[in-house]
């Protein structure tokens, strides 16, 4: 049996890497191409953007500790996609070592992890860039051995060296520098250099791994990109503001130069100074990435149950072990709504329809009422109109249910991969990270009334201020939709990889991938 192998780059969190490696080594069941199809953003161009300050600060920390003069990139992708119900990857970088025990040798970048056990092939797509990249480059061994056969003359970035092709599906350590990676080797200044890229098809990775290496630098020579707002951990994914603070969720915190979903941290920041006043790790390894405000605490969904934060000691007060991994998180009706998919330690949204809805009576911490069964990965919650709605990543609906009488009363088919929605303005809002739209409902009829193109990988969005905002992931935009006429328009750019957004008076509040928390004024 092939096992799947992780990029070293990267880490994930145990219910989750349990679920991939579990999904892997079973194989495919027979429909196992239609429970994961590929969106179109998939396949969508890859967007290339500077490297993070994170990035370049953790390239000055190798170099420091490495003998030799070492290169870094300049521009990389970033993730779109990850697992249903889970925020895209931030990039991480690690050391690269020829051998064990040898000194450094380069660098290895990448996010996410591999589809390559036994089944990969019906979840190929997630090895491409939107999902998963790992990228190595560093100072080739010296010896005739360092030359992998098969090796032909090419140009790639402006250098001419010798390329190898890449084997999809094969195993990690097969061959000389990885036998799933496209290779290149250049000479350059007297020394012999090595560029490796996990392949998602031989043409199409050849020209990012070309891309990639003409944006190669010296380290000494790259500059230090300006902080841009405050610090948030890595992959901050959800925000709750209302007037007295503003509560950010961040799935991770660096670890050395890695992200570690173990040191998920909540943070409250000042709105008027955007200053972090306090913080805590509301679930060891659980990762938070939800968010709920009620009167006298914050909820926070972790992948291991729902924490309970006094807002004023900013400590955990209650912990909830709801058995369904939550996902999305709302209050409604006296109750705090929670909705998930598959049972711990698995998550596993492929394999099972065991996606339900439950409520917690805030006032005893307890779980009240009767699961209501959902789809295989509800995604995110609101509430709105007298109803529940819950989007599902995999299914791409929006599921309406009546919290009184605890049934499902519509499901309407959206956009692909909805990740995100809200209810104000007397629509229903849902933000399709597949297809790049988003959807507006008519709660009178239970149809989409309209879409709206956005950029790619919508993943968050807000009302406030009289209009419905959006954040893109894949393009670093902040949009703009009059909830009136239909009008789009792009009121920001340049945002990196934005993926949570709230609105509060006049001030929009979004989180990168690569831990910025920003504040912009909108009109």
């Amino acid at each position: 049996m092939r096992l799947l192998v992780l990029a070293p780059a990267t880490l994930l969190p145990v219910p989750v890497l349990l679920a991939v490696v579990a999904l892997s080594a079973a194989g495919a069941s027979p429909g196992a191409s239609g429970i994961d199809p590929a969106p179109p953003l998939a396949f969508a161009p890859v967007r290339l953007a500077p490297v993070p300050a994170r990035v370049v600060a953790s390239c000055r920390s190798i170099q420091a500790r490495a003998r030799v003069p070492l290169l870094c990139p300049t521009l990389l992708p970033r993730a779109t996609v990850d697992l249903p119900g889970l925020p895209p990857r931030a990039l991480s970088i690690r050391p690269y070592y020829n051998s064990v025990g040898r000194p450094i040798a380069g660098v290895d970048i990448g996010y996410s992890s591999p589809w390559e056990g036994r089944g990969w092939r019906a979840h190929r797509w997630r090895n491409r860039p939107c999902c998963f990249l790992h990228f190595n480059v560093f100072r080739r061994a010296p010896g005739r051995r360092a030359i992998p056969k098969k090796a032909q003359r090419a140009t790639l970035g402006g250098k001419h060296g010798l390329l190898v092709p890449g084997r999809e599906g094969a195993y990690y350590g097969s061959e000389l520098y990885s036998a799933n990676h496209v290779r290149f080797l250049w000479r350059e200044r007297g020394v012999d250099w090595v560029a490796t890229l996990h392949t998602f098809g031989e043409a199409a990775t050849e020209r990012l791994l070309g891309r990639l290496i003409g944006s190669l630098r010296p380290v000494d020579l790259i500059r230090m990109p300006p902080q841009r707002g405050t610090l948030v951990g890595v992959t901050p994914n959800a925000i709750a503001a209302h007037s007295g603070s503003v509560w950010v969720a961040s799935f991770g915190t660096l670890l050395g130069n890695v992200a570690s979903p173990a040191y998920g941290t909540v943070y409250r920041v000042n709105p008027s100074t955007a200053e972090i006043t306090a913080r805590v790790n509301p679930a060891g390894g659980g990762g938070p990435h939800a968010l709920a405000l009620t009167r006298g605490a914050v909820w926070a969904a972790t992948y291991l149950g729902i924490a309970r934060i006094d807002p004023r000691s900013v400590k955990r007060v209650a912990f909830l072990n709801v058995g369904r991994c939550p996902k999305g998180i709302v209050a409604a009706n006296g109750r705090l709504w929670v909705a998930g998919s598959g049972r711990p330690p698995r998550c596993d949204p492929f394999g099972n329809k065991e996606g339900s809805l439950i409520s917690i009576d805030p006032a005893t911490n307890r779980l009240v009422g009767r699961p209501i069964p959902l789809g295989r990965a509800p995604t995110a919650l609101a509430a709105g109109n007298g109803a529940l709605w819950v989007v599902d990543e995999v299914e791409g609906t929006l599921t309406r249910v009546d919290p009184t009488r605890r049934r499902i009363v519509a499901r309407v088919k959206v956009g692909q991969m909805p990740t995100a929605l809200a209810v104000r303005a007397g629509s229903g809002w849902v933000a399709n990270t597949g297809d790049g739209t988003v959807s507006r409902i008519d709660p009178r009829t239970d149809r989409v009334a309209d879409t709206f193109r956005v950029g790619v990988a919508p993943r968050a969005l807000a009302v406030g201020a009289g209009a419905i905002w959006v954040v893109s992931t894949g393009t670093g935009l902040l949009s703009r939709i009059d909830p009136v006429t239909g009008k789009v328009a792009v009121v920001r750019r340049g945002l990196g990889d934005p993926i949570a957004l709230a609105v509060q008076g006049r001030d929009a509040w979004i989180t990168t991938n690569d831990g910025e928390l920003l504040r912009l004024t909108v009109r």
